[in-house]
């Protein structure tokens, strides 16, 4: 009898053990940033820390500190980037898909290049370049297969200045709102936890059973 109580129970247990590792959606806006600010670990809340310099600004609407000429494209704060600045993004959890929006500002070339490179584990999973168009002509990249980094990156043979907003992973991307998501979303990772967590239960339910 003891038998049947306690294994079961433990299956049960190692299977929920096995599958709570999720990776928490979320927005990041940088309205909830003051400005000037470089963002390093404003978002450690969300399982997110910046390198690099990346400062915020408040935008058109605020009256343009710094001359930029951007308005974010969620709230009027954008990120803003200058000269060759590397900056990266790294999250404690692994991100399924990623996107954010940028556009060059004042002071950058036409034909200026902006490039998101997405990581796991220092490995290169994804890249998307594109074309930055008129200053203040934001475009939304996507990157997707499973992350845990990005690096952002921005070439215009001269002085690449641009900036960045409304970063949102592991939701619908394409309707990203400034609503930061509760629901958490599995990764890659985690359903291979899931299948492995599976058949450990399957054996044990046949084991269980010969033991009745």
């Amino acid at each position: 009898m003891l038998k049947k109580k306690i294994l079961p129970k433990s299956i049960f247990t190692l299977f929920l053990l096995t599958t709570v590792s999720w990776a928490q959606a979320g927005v990041i806006m940088f309205d909830e940033v003051p400005g000037g600010n470089i963002v390093t670990n404003q978002s450690s809340a969300l399982g997110v820390t910046f390198t690099g310099v990346c400062t915020v600004r408040q935008g058109n609407s605020n009256g343009d500190p710094g001359g930029w000429g951007l308005e974010g494209t969620n709230g009027p704060y954008f990120c803003g980037i200058q000269a060759d600045q590397l900056v990266t993004v790294t999250f404690d959890s692994t991100v399924t898909s990623l996107s954010l929006d940028t556009s060059r500002s004042n002071g950058s070339n036409v034909g200026n290049t902006f490039t998101l490179e997405a990581y796991f584990e220092g490995g290169l999973v994804d890249s998307e370049t594109i074309v930055q168009e008129e200053v203040n002509n934001w475009t939304t990249v996507v990157v997707n297969g499973g992350l845990d980094e990005i690096r952002l990156t921005s070439d215009d043979g001269a002085r690449p200045v641009y900036g960045i907003d409304n970063i949102c992973w592991d939701e619908d991307i394409g309707s990203c709102t400034a609503v930061e998501s509760s629901v958490p979303v599995p990764t890659m990772s985690n359903w291979s936890l899931a299948l492995l967590a599976g058949l450990v239960a399957l054996f044990g339910l046949a084991v269980f059973r010969r033991t009745v």
